[in-house]
């Protein structure tokens, strides 16, 4: 812990120093743009909206204590994180680039509601005068269930078994990130921003350039074939790698190099069709490649018939890789600044959202599929080893001829070399000039850009979660999980 606050003094330290315009005291006298925000009785609120954000300002009859009150808190730094993304994504709501300069703003009190420390305090001080129940987003996130009971039991709602099952599952975070009743991306009055290089469809972020919500919408529907191969990965977890593979694997064109297709046009995107092929008409087994979450896939993926094969990786090199992956491709809005990064990754507010919840749901549905898993760390370890698996599995034989130059060819440095695999000549890629779409293909690179204080700020959103998931991850020098 004294590591952590010696490394996050530091960091805000030099920060500070290294700013040009003004002092950090100079800053902490501005006050917010009234554009965004006006100031009453102390409290910050929207121009053109209004919350209740103090108990001071509240109606007088809610103290008549039988009203009922609840009140969510949740840990201040989580809501400091989710406040700075929020702040991007409200068009009504200053946007603030730097993260730093957003937690000096929200410590200092001058953000919409003002002093999470006041508004929690004042409430919890004046608990007497209410009929209040108080709870936290950490209770909900660990007993759901047993909350709605206590909300139930607090506001004097009996419900039945079955309709305490359908309030729990509606009630979870997945379900309401996709239902627009409940994710607020339909609410009237254009207060949400949504033009800003992606779209936000059922949970998932996707390129607006390349996909509609209309054509994700209709992957539901696509045609399944039996012969079929799909496979999937949350980006930057070894997709183009293992796209080659397979290419080599059912092509003999590609392994003695007579042919000169794309792996692109081999294994295609499911999603993103950037060459507009027509994958109705393709000649059986049509291989597929796609970074969709398990419940926007084709139904029939669930007919046990079509291969699928799911590759993942350490989550802090995808992190990594992810970052370097942002300044390469170009977009709309790519972060300057890796800690930047790294909050908007643990957040899920990048492209295809959450790595956590695509890990899971993938492996918590396994039993829908006929699926194969595979990591990026088993694949470094032993190449020869994996391309024997994915075979097997896929039920093709292939013979010692056939299998070295499948093994040689896939390995990361041949494959960077390749015209065929490494994406830098394909049309449809927006790739910024003279930078490789492939960069290290290496284990363990996380070590090389993530300080101490961010690594324990990663391991500390993600590793307890991930404790029941099968993928064996070194998470530092001397432990693995």
């Amino acid at each position: 812990m004294l590591r952590w606050k010696k490394g996050f003094c530091t960091c805000v330290s030099d920060y500070w120093d290294s700013r040009k315009a003004s002092s950090r005291e100079d800053y902490l006298r501005m006050e917010p743009s009234e554009k965004y925000l006006f100031k009453y009785k102390g409290i910050y609120f929207y121009p053109d909206y209004l919350h209740i954000p103090n108990q001071e300002l509240c109606p007088r009859g809610l103290k008549n204590r039988r009203l009922k009150v609840i009140y969510v808190s949740r840990n201040p730094k989580d809501v400091l994180v989710s406040f700075f993304h929020f702040s991007k994504t409200v068009i009504t709501l200053e946007e603030i680039p730097d993260f730093n300069i957003f937690m000096e703003r929200f410590l200092a009190g001058k953000v919409h509601s003002s002093s999470w420390l006041d508004h929690v305090r004042g409430w919890y001080d004046h608990r007497d005068e209410f009929s209040i129940f108080f709870l936290t987003y950490e209770e909900m996130i660990k007993d759901l269930r047993g909350v709605v009971l206590r909300i139930c039991d607090f506001l004097g709602k009996e419900l039945s078994e079955d309709d305490l099952d359908a309030v729990v599952k509606k009630a979870t975070f997945e379900n309401m990130k996709k239902d627009p009743r409940a994710n607020y991306e339909t609410m009237p009055g254009d207060l949400l921003e949504k033009d800003k290089g992606h779209f936000l469809r059922k949970g998932i972020y996707f390129y607006t350039d390349y996909v509609t919500p209309e054509s994700i919408d209709s992957l539901e529907e696509f045609e399944i074939r039996d012969s079929d191969v799909f496979l999937i990965t949350y980006p930057k977890s070894g997709t183009v790698w293992t796209q080659n593979i397979l290419s080599l694997i059912f092509h003999e064109g590609h392994r003695d190099e007579t042919e000169d297709i794309h792996v692109i046009d081999r294994v295609p995107w499911l999603e993103y069709n950037l060459n507009k092929l027509d994958y109705a008409n393709r000649p059986s087994p049509r291989l597929f490649t796609t970074h969709l979450p398990y419940y926007l896939v084709p139904r029939g993926l669930k007919n046990k018939r079509v291969k699928v094969i799911y590759v993942a990786r350490n989550p802090k090199d995808v992190l990594v890789s992810y970052f370097h992956f942002s300044k390469t491709v170009i977009t709309p809005d790519n972060p300057p600044d890796f800690s930047i990064f790294m909050e908007r990754f643990l957040a899920g507010e990048v492209l295809s959202s959450s790595w956590l919840d695509h890990v899971r749901g993938w492996y918590d549905h396994r039993d829908d599929f006929n699926i194969l898993f595979l990591t990026y760390e088993e694949m470094k370890k032993d190449l020869r080893g994996a391309v024997l698996r994915i075979c097997n599995f896929l039920g093709k034989e292939l013979s010692e001829d056939d299998l070295d130059p499948v093994v040689k060819k896939a390995t990361f440095e041949n494959m960077k070399k390749d015209p065929r695999a490494n994406y830098e000549t394909r049309p449809g890629v927006p790739l910024e000039e003279k930078k490789c779409f492939l960069r290290k293909g290496t284990v363990g690179d996380w070590k090389n850009t993530m300080t101490v204080a961010q690594n324990e700020r990663f391991e500390e959103v993600l590793k307890e979660k991930m404790k029941d998931l099968p993928f064996n991850y070194i998470w530092d020098n001397e432990e693995a999980i």
